[in-house]
């Protein structure tokens, strides 16, 4: 298990690193903010001006503008808070529908164990029993191994993207002063809202998949090997659940796509 600690420990410094700068990225944020802020708001006047437009004529632009201004700065600087808690609570959110914790190192070691009673009864089985089917079982044993380490990395890059937005969002929010960048601040907002969801649907789909997995051991071959049927459904069964790991909760990111704000 040593591996695995090291995995789990790997993910937990890039969690720890990203969330270190958040509060640095946040100050060179606000740094931004003002400064756009006064800029958009002296342009905003000019262009009114020069439009021979009035007071009474220019104020619900105005006014639109200082609100939305207000708004990312209200984000902006309760990020921290906010956008952690979003995160928070997909992660409780999964772990009540699921009443576990799933975590990329176990799901990589069940794989693994899965692979390894793969291969298990090969050593039992004469050649001329395997000559047929040995390229099925190692087909079975490559299949499982990558569908497996697929999903946890598919959990684990999920799981960083979520840290590494909220903590880039102190600085990404800032550019929401100005209309021509406030698209920026607005996919900020979506990406972490977007990859919270991603990850409470990845849960879901794990902890719906895996389950088949002790039964599908089960039925494995532990002596010898007399038919290879089994290892053929093995494939099926992997791979069905890889791309339901990686489809569904992509499909669950794209509706926050352009659709928040």
């Amino acid at each position: 298990m040593a591996g695995a600690d090291l995995f789990t420990q790997l993910i937990n410094q890039y969690i720890a690193v990203f969330a270190s700068y958040f509060g640095q990225l946040l100050e060179w944020g606000k740094w931004l903010f003002y400064h756009f802020s006064v800029i958009a708001i002296v342009w905003l006047c000019l262009w009114r001006a020069f439009d021979n437009q009035s007071i009474v004529e220019t104020m619900p632009d105005f006014l639109k503008e200082f609100f939305l201004i207000s708004f990312f700065y209200t984000i902006m600087i309760n990020a921290p808070a906010w956008l952690s808690s979003i995160v928070d609570t997909a992660n409780s959110m999964g772990q009540s529908l699921t009443h576990q914790q799933s975590d990329p190192a176990s799901i990589i070691q069940q794989g693994l164990t899965i692979a390894n009673l793969i291969l298990a009864p090969v050593k039992n089985s004469g050649a001329a029993n395997l000559s047929i089917g040995a390229m099925l079982i190692m087909a079975a044993y490559w299949a499982t191994l990558g569908a497996f380490i697929a999903v946890g990395l598919n959990l684990a890059i999920t799981l960083l993207a979520t840290t590494f937005f909220v903590s880039l969002s102190g600085l990404c929010l800032a550019f929401g002063t100005f209309s021509a960048t406030r698209n920026i601040a607005r996919r900020t907002l979506e990406m972490v809202i977007g990859s919270s969801f991603k990850l409470l649907a990845l849960y879901i789909v794990i902890y719906a998949g895996a389950a088949i997995f002790t039964e599908l051991a089960n039925y494995l071959p532990t002596d010898k090997v007399s038919t290879f049927d089994v290892y053929g459904w093995t494939i099926a069964i992997v791979l069905l659940f890889c791309l339901a790991s990686y489809r569904l909760p992509k499909l669950v990111m794209q509706l926050f796509d352009g659709g928040l704000l």
